[in-house]
């Protein structure tokens, strides 16, 4: 965040012989360029308009500069706490100037000098509007304090003034919007004047973006693990004593089924534990290919894990930015927008246990904020579900995808920014319901220079139909849908014919219907043609216990792009012939025609049984250009 000059100019000293009539002019840098114009008249035209499109901009204060809210994070984690008292830190939510890195965060405002003001002149400036969203600050000398009273002396000298925007747009319904009042008296007479300035719009960045700072869990320690699995069959072993010698009334519901059989909960249990350790296992292998991958595309230095992370990092926040021109530039704070899921007041275990908290001091610091981003009681409404677009015809900083179920919460707060239109797209019909399961934009070698990746049930079905009756008789396909049976059993992966046969087959051409339809709403939303479009086999299944779809193999659309065109995706896990994974190659020969080069992350077994892969199990800050929103 940096200061961006606004100008209060008051009247030129009365001409010889003439009363001393105030007179009050106020100037801001409404134009845009930087600069205040106050010898010109540049600015004047727009100095009343305070809208996203025109007039003075000032940049949201949601950062923490001198580092207070470290400190208070720190005293919060020692007992529980809610996300919102975590984050309610932040420079804009007092009434003091944190240090000159903060003021820089100001919009600067000078009252210009009235030499010929009287000495029985005075005045006033204050926010005209929502005071809760903005302050007034003058400065003098190196100390800022409230303004507010204009005595003769300060006008006939000027006062620099600092405006500050306390929150983003849509905080608690407020437009964004900030007017500032002047008033000169003098002689029994006065004048006033107005200059209305708006909040810099918190813009998402889409996916074509390249990364400079990738982040990701890291998973627990082997010994860790190994701890867990312990307990988890010693837990086993309490359970089966009890069930012995408790009487049915006492023992909870969903074991009672075990209560005349608990040796049958005994080797259901410990099955249970070694298929937890297994994943957690996994876990760590993804760790590895992870890693690997990202050094392969030159971002090895630029990943940092943390085991404090949420694993679904991408669902934690939005990576956004706001920005307003400056003379040397734009100034940036860069802001987080906090999940939805997270901004419940009900989870504070989630907070205790380090998601929040690994949130706010990693992202919350010097020209770096966190915000909230909407609100819910559904643990599902995560940030998966926002996907930013490159710019498209008539929206020059893109549109942001929301997920149906969402549609309300970025009502609020993206569609409050005034600068990306929200497009909700249909993804209900999906167990954790987020656009990145279907859909993504990467880097490619079309006139647009992106393209869209979805995924494609469809294809994947034609795909399989295609082999011969040996080829379906002999392959197999691995699937998560249901990867254990009702005792803890691993289930074989079924045969190329005996999915077709199976409800997967069904279910998939019922996603691609889905997704088909979903494709004709972004061809017309977006202007794309088919050229544009990268169809990626992936087979769909019903969740167990669920009436909603995930991704049953490795879904190559939810992948990560970390710079030019490359895409990282989950390894398929398509029928395998001739030594070939199918599903692979395809996707990689469709990637291939647009010049995307695919490097495969493999998220079998885990995290793609979690319902998740490479893009919901990383998060990105990237590269914002320079910043400079309004030139487009």
């Amino acid at each position: 965040m940096r200061l961006v000059p606004a100008v209060l100019v008051l009247a030129l000293a009365a001409p010889p012989g003439a009363a001393a009539a105030p007179v009050a002019a106020l100037r801001g840098d409404a134009d845009r360029d930087g600069r205040i114009d106050v010898a010109g008249d540049r600015d004047v035209a727009a100095q009343r308009t305070g809208t996203v499109a025109a007039g003075v901009l000032v940049l949201p204060n949601v950062d923490d500069d001198s580092g207070r809210c470290a400190a208070e994070l720190a005293k919060l984690v020692e007992k529980p706490f809610t996300p919102a008292a975590a984050a309610a830190c932040r420079d804009g939510a007092d009434d003091v100037v944190n240090g000159d890195r903060d003021a820089l965060d100001l919009a600067e405002l000078r009252v210009m000098p009235w030499t010929g003001a009287p000495d029985d002149a005075d005045g006033s400036v204050r926010i005209a509007t929502d005071q809760q969203h903005a302050r007034l600050f003058r400065r003098d000398g190196g100390r800022w304090s409230p303004a507010a009273a204009l005595s003769a002396a300060d006008l006939r000298a000027g006062v620099v003034l600092g405006l500050e925007a306390t929150a983003i747009a849509g905080d608690g319904g407020w437009d964004g919007r900030i007017e500032v009042a002047l008033e000169v008296r003098a002689g029994g007479q006065t004048a006033s004047d107005q200059l209305a300035a708006h909040v810099a719009p918190v813009l998402l960045v889409p996916q074509t973006a390249p990364a400079r700072t990738l982040f990701a869990n890291a998973p627990k320690s082997r010994r860790q693990i190994d701890a867990d699995h312990r307990e988890s069959r010693a837990q086993v072993g309490r359970t089966v004593k009890f069930l012995r010698t408790a009487k049915r009334k006492d023992v909870p519901k969903f074991l009672r089924r075990y209560h005349r059989d608990p040796e049958s909960y005994r080797a259901i249990g410990r099955r249970q534990a070694d298929n937890v350790r297994s994943l957690s296992l996994a876990g760590r292998a993804f760790d590895r290919r992870l890693k690997a991958a990202v050094a392969a595309v030159g971002l090895g230095r630029q990943l940092t894990t943390d085991p404090d992370a949420w694993a679904f990092v991408q669902d934690q926040f939005e990576p956004a930015y706001a920005a307003v021109p400056g003379p040397d530039g734009s100034r940036v704070v860069r802001v987080a927008l906090r999940s939805t899921g997270f901004a419940d007041e009900r989870a504070a275990d989630l907070a205790r246990h380090g998601d929040t908290a690994w949130l706010l001091r990693t992202l919350r610091g010097a020209d770096s904020g966190v915000a909230l981003g909407g609100s819910t009681k559904s643990p599902w409404e995560m940030d998966g579900g926002l996907e930013a677009t490159p710019p498209v015809p008539g929206a020059p900083h893109g549109k942001v995808l929301v997920s149906g179920s969402e549609a309300a919460r970025a009502a609020t707060v993206i569609t409050a920014q005034g600068a990306q239109p929200a497009l909700t797209v249909d993804t209900g019909w999906l167990q954790v319901g987020h656009v990145d399961e279907i859909f993504a934009f990467v880097p490619a070698a079309t006139p647009r220079g992106w393209a869209l990746v979805a995924a494609d049930p469809g294809g994947a079905l034609r795909r399989l139909r295609k082999l011969s009756a040996r080829e379906r008789r002999r392959a197999r396909v691995v699937g998560s849908a249901d990867r254990y049976d009702d005792q803890a059993r691993p289930l074989p992966s079924p045969t190329v014919a005996a999915l077709l046969r199976s409800k997967i087959a069904d279910q998939s051409a019922t996603a691609a219907r889905r997704i088909d339809a979903q494709l004709v709403v972004l061809r017309r939303e977006l202007g794309l043609t088919d050229a544009d479009v990268v169809r990626v086999p992936v087979l769909f299944g019903i969740a167990q216990d669920t009436r909603r779809q995930i991704a049953w193999t490795g879904n190559v659309a939810n992948g990560l792009a970390p710079g030019g065109r490359t895409f990282l995706a989950a390894t398929p896990h398509g029928p395998v012939v001739g030594g070939r994974d199918l599903f692979a190659d395809d996707a990689a020969r469709a990637l291939k025609a647009k010049g995307i080069t695919v490097r495969w992350v493999d998220t079998w077994p885990s995290p793609h049984v979690r319902q998740g892969e490479v893009h919901c199990f990383t998060n990105a800050l990237r590269d914002l250009g320079d910043g400079a929103w309004w030139r487009r």
